[in-house]
């Protein structure tokens, strides 16, 4: 029974960490290279608005 509840407590953690690891911040673009740069996220252009994706080192 302890294990199965660490399990799906990690597992809440985990889901959490990838939900919030996506964001938009409303910042004007046309190309992905007017987004302005963040640290260890990935920008893209979408819709005319900048959208920052946060990726995780192996």
């Amino acid at each position: 029974m302890a294990k199965i509840l660490m399990f799906v407590y990690a597992l809440i953690i985990f889901i959490s960490l990838v939900i919030t690891g996506r964001s938009t911040i409303n910042v004007m673009c046309y190309y992905d290279h007017d987004c302005p740069f963040v640290l260890d996220h990935i920008a893209e252009c979408k819709g005319g608005v900048c959208e920052y994706t946060a990726f995780f080192y192996e």
